[in-house]
């Protein structure tokens, strides 16, 4: 049986978020420089966040946001525990 780790990592959360707008999006984050504010100059542009905890992101114009969780290996979950 494989053995059972208390040690607790921080599993990162990445998001991608893209400007639907010609004229570009203005976006202010929770999060520290650099990714506190940001322009998306066209549709299309793209801004890639990586978090460790909440986020509170909000835009002047429409924006679409991807989320994608990180596998168990980014949070140091050995290989054989479930999902592995």
């Amino acid at each position: 049986m494989p053995a059972v780790f208390s040690v607790w990592f921080p599993e990162p959360e990445f998001f991608r978020l893209v400007a639907v707008s010609d004229v570009g999006t203005h976006v202010t984050t929770s999060l520290p420089y650099p990714d506190d504010h940001f322009l998306l100059a066209t549709r299309g542009s793209v801004h890639d966040l990586v978090a460790l905890d909440d986020v509170l992101v909000d835009a002047d114009g429409p924006i679409i946001v991807g989320d994608v969780q990180a596998g168990q290996e980014a949070a140091f979950v050995p290989r054989g525990l479930p999902g592995g």
